[in-house]
């Protein structure tokens, strides 16, 4: 049997589950070993939870450990205010992991190699950000568009200049959040 080294990333039906319409709806491959990974994130959490311990076992030391370096890297870069985002950006932080790491295993497939994973990630974040930040500060959300000292008679030209702008541009983040870690988990897995 000759190997395809691109198979790993070629999405297969597994089986049919329905059908809207004239779209059939297909359980995948991508499916199969999305829900792999939240097995394993699952029984990582479970195990790592179910005596604790003053001195932790496997499964508790790699739960806690986990855990703390999600919260420090959320307290460092948004303080004790960003910990209501935890569950969020540990949910995502664990699966992206998780999924990585089973899909280094040789003949296993690469969710995180699809676009459509990670533009969903990315497109969660994004409107998480947009739409806390119009909670907290209603319409002066707007103000990270207008540098100080802005003319009023120049302010849409600028505002519009600062959305797309190519460096930080706002509505660009999404794509290149979606895009960015794909390369890696091609070059991880080799030619």
């Amino acid at each position: 049997m000759k190997m395809d080294p691109i198979h790993q990333f070629e999405i297969h039906n597994l089986f049919k589950i329905g059908q809207i319409g004239d779209h059939a709806i297909y359980f995948t491959n991508s499916s199969a070993y999305m829900l792999v990974s939240v097995a394993l994130i699952s029984l990582l959490a479970v195990r790592g939870l179910k005596r604790q311990q003053l001195v932790p076992g496997r499964f508790q030391a790699m739960a806690e450990l986990s855990y703390e370096f999600v919260a420090s890297m959320i307290r460092s870069t948004a303080g004790e205010e960003g910990m209501k985002f935890f569950p969020l950006v540990y949910s995502i932080f664990m699966f992206i992991l998780v999924s990585n790491l089973v899909s280094i295993i040789p003949f296993t497939f690469s969710v995180t190699s699809q676009i459509i994973v990670t533009a969903a990630f990315a497109l969660l974040v994004f409107f998480t950000v947009l739409s806390y930040g119009f909670y907290k500060n209603g319409l002066k959300f707007f103000r990270i568009f207008v540098p100080p000292g802005v003319p009023i008679y120049i302010l849409p030209l600028v505002v519009t200049i600062e959305i797309i702008r190519p460096r930080p541009c706002t509505l660009c983040r999404p794509h290149v959040f979606a895009v960015r870690p794909r390369p890696d988990v091609h070059r991880a897995r080799g030619p």
